[in-house]
């Protein structure tokens, strides 16, 4: 695991900066606008070599971006930029969106595109901004009540630490190695969780579909993408073994301040517990009205719509009143020999995403519904041996989640020390050697 092994400047001085505290005997601290321009060249027409970086196309924290993600079009309202200008994102939620793309190209309108004056080392500026505590200063100036936006009033006013541009280029330098050995490590994370999910699914999708007797005698399931199952098995069409429960359309004008949580796609969580910290409400009075999509401990929910379609869990705990949103689905049983544990395995399976897939194929719409699991198929082996396929799946996949679980928190852990690092060099808590 990384360590943070650098010490302290020799001799300090108070900044006189709430935020900043105290800095190196050597540095002076002076108003953002007196380092940097703000640039609003508006142009209507991309040039053929112009790069267009939108806010999708930056990663939050990192001062990546990725031009593969996103469409390349764009309306009247955007900028260029330079060599050498930082873009910032203007939105709260994308604050930190920074980027210093080291080419000339277009923006779009929510991006801030800062010129640094030659006090200003550019990777320096780019470090500075990705500093937590700037994020936060800046968030808590931010206005309007939709789509709250950040001020260049106040960004320019904001008093950060400026010294000798050589030694900002020698942070710049120390924090983009330490960027490129936090990367490399966080991409064989990266990989090694990809390797054991794709492990998990083969383990899933072999029991569901082919049992756990390799000796058993096959047939013919009559579906292309499930090919043979066992002898004794049953194929059944979905809509006559389990039942879909939408949630409730909610609008707008529903939601209140506090009340009852309303789970949206957002609030499942891949452990199986439900994100609550960030929910809407709907006024508790009308809990009578929406008794029929409570959510309780088990229910099996998933994503009907948008990028994380087919996303899946099992509910761990429900401690109070938690309403189903339209898009979430709930499946339950409708038939004894079908077990709950079971069709969650199932629902969790290739055998079923592949459906769902070929399903959005056929229609070019990202969304599932209850006509379109009427269309799908399920595997239902006798009742015993759904309990020695749940039995199998729990004991093979929990040291795989396990393993999965270790890896992120090591993600997390670097990048929490990046963000650290970040924080102590550009302030002026550590010196580089």
């Amino acid at each position: 695991m990384f360590k943070i092994t650098l010490k302290p400047y020799k001799k300090y001085k108070d900044s006189g900066v709430e935020w900043l505290g105290k800095i190196p005997e050597n540095w002076e601290v002076r108003k953002l606008k007196h380092g940097v321009q703000l640039i609003s060249e508006h142009v209507e027409k991309k040039g053929n070599d112009d790069i267009f970086i939108s806010l999708e196309r930056i990663e939050s924290w990192t001062g990546k971006f990725n031009l593969e993600i996103g469409i390349d079009e764009f309306d009247s309202n955007v900028k260029k930029f330079q060599n050498k200008d930082v873009l910032f994102g203007r939105l709260r939620p994308y604050l930190a969106k920074v980027v210093l793309p080291n080419t000339k190209g277009v923006c779009g309108g929510e991006l801030l595109v800062f010129r640094p004056y030659q006090i200003i080392e550019p990777q320096y500026l780019k470090y500075l901004l990705l500093n937590k505590v700037i994020i936060d200063l800046i968030n808590s100036s931010t206005f309007g009540s939709r789509m709250p936006r950040a001020s260049w009033d106040y960004i320019g006013q904001i008093q950060v630490p400026l010294f000798n541009v050589w030694e900002q280029q020698k942070i710049a330098n120390y924090l983009n190695r330490k960027t490129k050995q936090a990367d490399t490590f966080i991409e064989k994370q990266t990989r090694i969780i990809e390797l054991l999910k794709e492990q998990k699914k083969a383990i899933i999708n072999q029991a569901v579909t082919k049992g756990l007797n390799p000796d058993a005698p096959m047939k013919d399931s009559g579906i292309e993408w499930l090919g043979e199952i066992p002898g004794h098995w049953r194929k059944g069409k979905f809509s006559h073994f389990v039942f879909l429960r939408h949630g409730y359309q909610f609008r707008d004008f529903d939601f209140k301040s506090d009340g009852i949580k309303v789970i949206k796609i957002t609030q499942l969580l891949a452990n199986g517990e439900l994100e609550l910290t960030n929910t809407s409400f709907v006024s508790s009075n009308r809990v009578n009205s929406f008794k029929e999509i409570l959510i309780r401990k088990n229910d099996i929910l998933m994503a009907l719509t948008g990028g994380t379609i087919g996303k899946i869990i099992k509910v761990k705990e429900v401690s109070e009143p938690l309403l189903q949103n339209y898009r979430v689905g709930a499946f339950f049983p409708l038939k004894k020999e079908l077990l709950k544990n079971y069709l969650f395995w199932i629902l969790s399976s290739d055998c079923i995403f592949s459906q769902i897939t070929f399903g959005q194929r056929e229609t070019g719409q990202p969304n599932v519904g209850k006509e379109d699991f009427s269309k799908m198929f399920l595997t239902i082996p006798p009742e015993e041996e759904q309990h020695q396929i749940v039995t199998h799946i729990e004991t093979k996949t929990a040291k795989i989640d396990q393993a999965i679980e270790k890896a992120e928190k090591e993600i997390t852990l670097v990048k929490e020390y990046l963000q650290s690092l970040i924080y102590q060099v550009v302030t002026g808590r550590l010196a580089i050697d």
